[in-house]
Formats: C-alpha cells, structure tokens, sequence
C-alpha cells in the first residue's frame, strides 16, 4: 500500500469514527428525547384522569426496549418506575401488588453494579428513599403497623435523617390512634421538605380528633408546595433547556396543583364541618373546586365534604344527589380506606337529615370495611350517637362502652366516657356544634 492510499484509509477511518460518534450521540439525544417524552405521557395522563391507559403506560415503562433507555433504568437510575407503578397500585387500593413492586425497586436499587455506583448517586438515593417511604405507607395501608416501624427504621438510616422516617411514621401513629405522637412526628418536618403539605393535613386531621379545632385551622395556614420543591435548582435549570424538560415541569406543575391546593381547602372544609360551621365549609369547597384536578381520592374527598354539609344544612335533595355521585365514584376506585370513609361521610350525612335507619345501614359498612384502630373507633361512635338519637339507648349504651375503653386521645372518648359514668343523662352535643373557631384565612 502506497503512501497515497495509506492516507486515504486513514481518512475513511476517521470519517467512519466520526460518523459513528455523531450516531452514538444522536442515539443517546434521542432515547434521552423518549425518556422525557414518555414521563410526559405518564403526567398528561394523570391530569385527563384517564387511568386505564395510565396503569398499560407504567407497565411499559417498566419494561423498556429500547437500548439506552433500558440500560439507563436497568444501571443508571433503577428503580424509579417500579416505585411510580407502586404508588399508583398504591392509590388504586391493590396494595399487594403495590408492595411487590415497591420490592422489587428496592431490590434493583440495591442490584446496581458497584462500577455504576457513582454515576446518578444523589438521585439513586432519593429513589431508594422514595421506595422505602411507599413501603412504610403500604405497609401501614395493610394493617401491618410492626413492619411498617421497621421499615421505617431502615429509612431512617438510608437516608442519614430522622426527617424522611418520622413523616411517614406520623400517618401510621395517626391510623393507630396515637394522636400526640403523630403530632410530634409531623411538626418535625420542615417547610422545605416535600412531605411538609401531607404533614399539615395529618396534624389538622390529628387536632380535630383531639378536638382543638383553632390548633387545626392554624396547620392548614400554609402556602401548597409547588413543583420546585421537588427539583434542585441546577436539575431545573438543566431540565429548562430542552423543549422537552420544559413541558415535563409544566405537565408536572399541573398534576401537583390539581392535588396539592384543593387538599388543603377540603382540609379546611373538613373543620369546618367537624364545628357546623357550614358557611365557611362551603367557601372552602368552593375554592377547592376551582383547582380539583383528577385524582379520584381527591374528588370522593370533595363530594363527601359536600355531601356533609347539605344535610348540615337540612338540604336533603342535594345531599342526595351528593350522594349518588359520591357512591358511583367509590365504587370505580375499590380501595378499602376510600369505602370505609365514604360509608362513613353518609352515615353522618343521614344522621344529620334524622334519617336513623339509612344511617346506621351505612355505619355498619363503614365499621365492616374499618382496619386502623381510628377508623373502628370514629365508626363505633357514629353508631353509638346514631342509636342515642333514634331513641335505642341499650344499644347506644353499649357502643359508647367500646368508644369509651378505646385508649384513643379523642373528642369522642372523652364524650363517651361521660355518658358512661352517667348514661341517665343525655350525652353533650359533640363538640362540632361548638361556635367555629377563626378562619386563618379570613386574618
């Protein structure tokens, strides 16, 4: 071979080189353009609420084909669609499946080769702490309290924080009807810690129990958190220089306000009711309206909410018609707690409207699908206060014992004791029927 063709070889070759790394990085752009694109799907579905695509979608994504997309979550950041599929089984109700998934994210987490470890650390870590907090949730959403405290005591060390531990023991003690305790946990949280909103709701559900309805006004007196919360500033910015990234904040920032700020509302109207105080009820699920996205537990929590307050206020044909809707949309989702609480908003809603028979039909349920001691103990008590309105003092008597025995720091103890010690005696009027307290909204 001559000089001449020497060269020209040598050329060729570093024209096929160059060629191929232009390739090698088209490839990578365009997997890392699918990556983005397909998590933009996932949140578009969401906010349309169209479910059944949704969950065909997170199967999909668990199971990429394609070469650097799958090489990516296989070895890169593994994990994070199982984790997303966990939690949406999670809200779904199926929370055995929800749990095999969460599994088997922290199993692939754990599985990342020793050789890729230092590549996408901080993010591997805050999936593996994502997992293990879901697990901590499912395991409490299944009764299993022990091996949710231990799940949680491994996430305490996994992420080298008491914080991430303590938020989501705070629901599981809430569950448990240990009131105080779930108030120590979540005032633990801080305000730039992306569990802070859920930590507010769990205090104000945790003071109303308790009956201190100002102190449960006053958590609900925040600002819901955005989607910045969720990203450092320099991931965000790195995310705003694609077009891609750009409209994957954007369908995120929608599917978390359709949540995050209607929460808060119902909160406030769910205190409100606890008080009769239905005016200021309905102005909350007034504002709720206007950001109630798609989430079906979030709308069920609405319409019982306003289900509550007609027959507050003696509307029988709207609380009806609440209540109708109210039914068929529980009946879509088949998920325990939702069953149990929406039984449970219509038995009081009857019991308001006088109507005693229907009521306790409906408490029955709600005691039937109840799990958490809170749950077993707020359903006994309805129907105990049920019975004592329609005139059944034996059995009022009898239910009020269990509520009375419960080691439970509640209002409803505390009333139940009373009528124990002298069940001649009419009960007091709960303490819903108090004077509201202060709207922190209207300061």
């Amino acid at each position: 071979m001559n000089s001449s063709e020497l060269h020209m070889s040598i050329s060729l070759l570093a024209l096929l080189g160059y060629l191929a790394i232009i390739g090698v990085l088209a490839w990578v752009a365009a997997d890392m353009r699918f990556i983005l694109r397909s998590m933009q799907r996932k949140n578009q579905l969401v906010i349309e609420g169209r479910w059944a695509e949704l969950e065909q979608h997170l199967e999909r994504a668990s199971n990429m084909r394609r070469p650097l997309a799958w090489f990516h979550q296989r070895y890169l950041l593994p994990g994070h669609n199982a984790v997303q599929f966990g939690l949406f089984l999670y809200e779904q109700g199926r929370l055995e499946q929800a749990l095999k998934e969460v599994d088997r994210a922290i199993k692939q987490i754990e599985n990342k080769p020793a050789f890729f470890l230092p590549v996408f650390r901080r993010a591997t870590n805050r999936i593996l702490g994502g997992a293990m907090a879901a697990r901590v949730l499912i395991l409490t959403g299944m009764g299993r309290y022990d091996d949710a405290r231990e799940a949680a005591a491994r996430l305490r060390q996994v992420s080298g924080s008491n914080v991430r531990g303590n938020s989501s023991l705070a629901l599981l003690e809430a569950n448990c009807g240990h009131l105080d305790q779930a108030l120590e946990l979540a005032k633990t949280v801080p305000p730039e810690d992306i569990q802070y909103d859920s930590m507010r709701v769990v205090m104000a559900r945790a003071y109303s129990l308790k009956g201190e309805f100002a102190q449960a006004l006053e958590s609900l007196n925040y600002e819901p958190s955005g989607i910045l919360k969720f990203y450092r500033a320099e991931d965000l910015e790195t995310m705003k220089r694609s077009p891609e990234g750009s409209k994957l904040i954007e369908l995120q920032g929608r599917k978390h306000a359709g949540v995050f700020t209607p929460a808060r509302w119902i909160g406030l109207a769910g205190v409100h009711l606890e008080q009769n105080a239905f005016q200021n009820a309905d102005g909350a699920l007034n504002e709720a309206e206007k950001s109630l996205g798609s989430n079906r537990v979030m709308q069920i929590c609405y319409w019982r909410a306003r289900t509550r307050s007609n027959a507050g206020q003696g509307k029988s044909a709207e609380a009806d018609n609440c209540i109708v809707r109210v039914r068929a949309m529980t009946q879509q989702l088949h998920r325990r707690s939702t069953v149990m609480e929406t039984h449970l908003s219509i038995g009081r809603a009857y019991l308001s409207l006088r109507r005693f028979s229907e009521a306790l039909v409906e408490l029955a349920e709600a005691q039937r699908n109840a799990l958490h001691p809170i749950e077993k103990h707020e359903a006994t008590y309805w129907i105990a206060r049920t019975h004592e309105e329609a005139g059944n003092l034996s059995e009022a008597i009898l239910n009020y014992q269990k509520v009375a025995a419960d080691p439970i720091p509640s209002w409803m103890q505390r009333q139940a004791a009373a009528f124990r010690h002298n069940p001649a005696e009419k009960i007091p009027p709960p303490p819903s029927s108090r004077p509201p307290a202060p709207d922190p909204e209207s300061e």
